[in-house]
């Protein structure tokens, strides 16, 4: 007899159990979508370039412990450091972290010596801490039942705890196949934009890409071990190959020669 458990039971995980499990029975102990019920859920429609400044914002109405989800590791560093420079102390958890950074991030995180704790979905599995206050979808997931198992970890225990969801136009399909599994519409909220945070936060960006300094060591380079399996995202959408109708050749402009000079004599 095999038994196979698991927090949600989507994607990759059903996948398995198909393969893998011969006419298997299913228990679930609530209904599949069903979001944590003291857990209050709001979506913010922002552009991309405004995500950053609308978290600070937020961030500073009140002292919640807030954990944040992003899609990339490249967004998690720079988000970390993005709070950082704006007073408060982060850490950050991905895959190229090592264990012992992990585990000194989820420590601090869960001892108080971080405020927020910036993750992608796999570093986050593993992740059991009490008295979230806030967790934060900086990027929405491309599998919805992700968008459960983030929301699920504040509002445990009989606590409550909010979801803030931040929603770019890119990102629309993503909402609905949400909306569709949790079988309700997520309040859509209004970005605080007259808020002088939000507005100090978008000037240093507006600042930061008229003058960016110098290029960094290493810039454009993959971290990524050579020979090493590409991440979930890639594996998933990988690049479609430009058909040869799109490449374009545009010939040059020629020059017209100068008028060769007469002599007289």
């Amino acid at each position: 007899q095999t038994m196979l458990f698991s927090a949600t039971m989507a994607g990759e995980v059903a996948d398995f159990a198909k393969k893998h499990l011969h006419q298997p029975e299913r228990v679930e102990v609530v209904r599949s979508g069903t979001v944590a019920e003291r857990a209050e859920q709001r979506v913010f429609l922002v552009p991309q370039l405004e995500k950053t400044a609308l978290l600070i914002a937020l961030l500073g109405e009140d002292e919640a412990s807030t954990l944040v989800f992003t899609r990339t590791k490249h967004r998690a560093d720079r988000l970390c450091k993005s709070l950082t420079r704006a007073g408060y102390e982060a850490a950050r958890i991905h895959a190229d972290r090592s264990q012992g950074q992990r585990r000194a991030a989820l420590d601090g995180f869960r001892n108080g010596d971080y405020r927020i704790l910036v993750a992608t979905d796999i570093a986050a599995r593993g992740i059991d801490v009490e008295e979230i206050g806030q967790v934060v979808n900086f990027d929405l997931p491309h599998v919805p039942e992700d968008y459960v198992h983030r929301v699920g970890r504040t509002a445990r225990a009989s606590k409550s705890g909010r979801a803030a969801s931040f929603c770019s136009p890119e990102e629309r399909p993503l909402l609905r196949d949400i909306e569709k599994l949790i079988r309700i519409s997520v309040p859509v909220a209004e970005v605080p934009r007259d808020s002088q945070v939000f507005q100090e936060e978008l000037s240093r960006q507006a600042k930061n890409q008229r003058d960016p300094g110098p290029q960094r060591p290493g810039h454009g380079v993959s971290s990524r071990p050579p020979g090493k399996e590409p991440g979930r995202h890639a594996r998933t959408h990988p690049k479609k190959p430009k058909p040869a109708g799109d490449v374009v050749e545009v010939e040059q402009p020629r020059h017209p020669r100068a008028p060769k000079a007469h002599s007289d004599g």
